[in-house]
């Protein structure tokens, strides 16, 4: 019967139960104070930023719709957050699965995309636009 109690407890904290790193809970945080109801966290990354990244596909694509000059970052590290959320504008034209990647570097939100999960096509800044 104890073991059905712990399972029990275990199941119905279950998510709380998940430790974010600094970057993913600086970037929930900036999130949520934009409104966004933050769901789950999907995955996190880092690399260097390169030229190459940003002159490229999708890497083109992801910085056209940033307002920091990429060119700021080159050689740097920037990690990238991504979450599934909800109450976010794109929600408003599709309700289809939205989710955001948040760019960090030094431990600050320097811009992000938003996309639909199920869709194709060029993402949208961090606000959706």
């Amino acid at each position: 019967m104890k073991y059905f109690y712990f399972f029990f407890i275990l199941i119905v904290s279950g998510c709380s139960l998940i430790q974010l790193s600094d970057s993913a809970d600086i970037a929930k945080e900036h999130l949520e104070d934009k409104g966004y109801r933050v769901i789950s966290l999907v995955n996190e990354s880092s690399g260097e930023l390169t030229s190459s990244w940003v002159e490229g596909f999708p890497g083109s694509q992801e910085w056209d719709v940033q307002n920091v000059d990429p060119d700021e970052y080159i050689g740097k590290e920037i990690k990238r957050v991504r979450f599934k959320v909800k109450n976010h504008p794109l929600n408003s034209v599709d309700n289809d699965e939205v989710n955001v990647t948040v760019f960090l570097h030094e431990e600050e939100v320097i811009g992000g995309i938003s996309f639909f999960v199920n869709m194709d096509g060029a993402p949208y800044s961090l606000d959706g636009n």
